[in-house]
C-alpha cells in the first residue's frame, strides 16, 4: 500500500509492505572429509516500511529525502536512508 501526498511546493509519499515466503527454503549441506552438517534457512516474511519527501527549491531544483526500514520475521531490523538533489536542466 502507498500513498502520496502533494502541499504544491512538498510531497509525501508513504508506503508498508508485506513480503511473504511461498515456499519452504530448502537450506544448505555443507560437507567436509569428517561429516556433513545441515543447515535449515529461515523464513524471510517481514514487513517493510518507507517515507519520501520531495521539496521544490526552485523550479527546477529539488530536494529529496527517502527512509526505508524493515522488521519482523527471523531477520534483524535494518533501516536505510538517502538524500538527493534533483536539477531539471
Amino acid at each position: 500500500m502507498m500513498v502520496e501526498k502533494d502541499f504544491g511546493i512538498l510531497s509525501i509519499k508513504s508506503g508498508l509492505s508485506r513480503n511473504i515466503t511461498l515456499n519452504e527454503m530448502p537450506g544448505i549441506t555443507l560437507t567436509d572429509n569428517w561429516r556433513a552438517r545441515h543447515y535449515n534457512a529461515e523464513r524471510a516474511d517481514r514487513y517493510t516500511a518507507s517515507v519520501g519527501l520531495d521539496g521544490r527549491v526552485t523550479e527546477k531544483l529539488h530536494v529529496q529525502l527517502t527512509l526505508n526500514s524493515s522488521f519482523d520475521g527471523d531477520f534483524k531490523t535494518d533501516g536505510e536512508g538517502g538524500l538527493g538533489i534533483r536539477y531539471s536542466f
